[in-house]
């Protein structure tokens, strides 16, 4: 007998030699198969039980499968339920159909095929169960993202600093999790119930990012009758920042007054409005860099990192790559609601062994391809052909001599496209970026040609 799938089945069925004989027969695939002999014990069950799935006769005494089912549809409506109807009986087959019900199986019961529907029926509860599990196991509900001793200071820091008013300025690569944890940031501070607005500001020319922060002026001395300012759309609550070094520095001192003085003037306008507001700050740059020559403002990069957190690449937090894997593997299962298949040994190993460039994002991404397309179990065999060159270690030796910023950028660029066959998409995905703003550097430093 095979592994039992962890789910509590209430079977009810009023002929007693049936409801032996198919109790019987479940409890050979299922952790707990409880029994009632007709709707109303059913209910009284399911209220002291709390099965995950209920598979009823239609034809019983006292209540019916079809009025049982329509309750559960009120009461408990995510409450999946399989009902055991005759094919000639057609009448009852519209109507479980018309109640939504997750499968009906024809009598007599093909056992096989009952066990097939309670599987399907029970995906949801089976995956959120797997989810939960791993994000109790990995921290992840708290934004660690794994359970490597290299995370634990980092999520502590960020929970001691969630619940006050400090900027936090979060640096790593593209894909290491920096806006996932600053959402968390917001979500355990004392703004939490107020706007979380983002602004990508490498996807944003300087000109739009001007008119989405402060407005866009409409006529001499009035606002625009347009849309509100973002500024003052995130009063109360938290500004995120994504990539703060494409900011202009006629920007960067407009939001250094703001942060200072807790007010701004929009734009068109010659009135000052108060904006009380936290900003978190992710970035890949090298601020510090970025201000000693003279294209950062020092005085706003003092106000942006109150508390500085660097999140570590992927590739530098090897043991966590399993359990994340799985992780990424039980939500894109539940995403598809598709049975989340187990990993090898082998194939853990196998994703181990990669460098991750893309880091979680990445890996995350492979799980979901892995989900329709490795095999269940998934190995290393079939994890092999998608992860391809894009996991593919980096050969230091290749990395520019110069540590540049443009340099390092233009390197990165054409390492994607070489590594994605020159497919612009995949290269933008490969490297965290959004299409657009990987085309616009792609403009920006003339590599059109590759």
């Amino acid at each position: 007998m095979g592994e039992l799938t962890d789910v509590t089945i209430l079977y009810v069925e009023d002929e007693p030699v049936l409801r032996e004989q198919v109790v019987f027969a479940l409890r050979m695939h299922f952790s707990r198969v409880l029994s009632a002999c007709d709707g109303k014990e059913a209910m009284r069950m399911i209220r002291a039980e709390c099965p995950d799935v209920v598979v009823s006769d239609i034809r019983m005494p006292a209540m019916d499968g079809l009025t049982l089912a329509s309750l559960l549809k009120t009461e408990l409506p995510d409450l999946p339920v399989v009902l055991c109807t005759a094919l000639h009986e057609t009448d009852h087959l519209l109507k479980a159909i018309e109640l939504g019900v997750a499968a009906y199986v024809s009598k007599p019961i093909d056992l096989e095929k009952l066990q097939h529907a309670i599987r399907l029926a029970s995906l949801p509860c089976v995956n959120r169960r797997e989810i939960a599990r791993l994000r109790s196991e990995a921290a992840i509900s708290n934004g660690l993202l794994g359970e490597g001793s290299i995370m634990r200071p980092i999520a502590e820091q960020l929970q001691r600093v969630a619940d006050t008013d400090l900027s936090v300025m979060l640096l790593g690569e593209p894909g290491t999790g920096k806006n996932f944890l600053a959402a968390k940031v917001h979500a355990l501070s004392k703004r939490k119930t107020q706007p979380f607005l983002a602004v990508d500001c490498l996807a944003r020319t300087p000109e739009q990012l001007e008119k989405e922060l402060f407005g866009e002026a409409k006529g001499r001395g009035r606002p625009s009758s347009g849309a509100t300012e973002l500024l003052s759309e995130a009063d109360g609550g938290t500004l995120l920042l994504d990539g703060p070094e494409r900011l202009p520095l006629q920007l960067q001192q407009r939001l250094f007054n703001l942060l200072e003085d807790g007010m701004f003037v929009p734009n068109g306008s010659i009135r000052p409005v108060a904006c009380n507001l936290r900003v978190i700050t992710v970035t890949g740059a090298n601020l510090d860099k970025l201000a000693q020559a003279g294209t950062f403002s020092q005085e706003l990069l003092e106000r942006l990192k109150d508390v500085e957190v660097t999140l570590p690449p992927l590739r530098e937090r090897r043991s966590d790559i399993p359990l994340l894997a799985r992780f990424f593997l039980a939500v894109a299962a539940d995403e598809f609601g598709r049975h989340c298949p187990s990993m090898t040994t082998e194939a853990e190993e196998l994703l181990q062994q990669q460098q991750w460039p893309g880091n979680l994002r990445q890996l995350k991404q492979l799980m979901r391809r892995a989900l329709f397309m490795a095999g269940n179990p998934i190995s290393d065999a079939g994890l092999k052909p998608l992860i391809g060159q894009a996991t593919s270690p980096i050969v230091p030796d290749l990395l520019p001599s110069s540590l540049d910023l443009v340099e390092l950028e233009k390197w990165a660029i054409i390492q994607a496209l070489a590594a994605t066959d020159g497919k612009k998409q995949q290269a933008a995905r490969l490297l965290g970026v959004s299409y657009n703003t990987f085309k616009d550097k792609i403009r920006r430093y003339n590599l059109t040609g590759l």
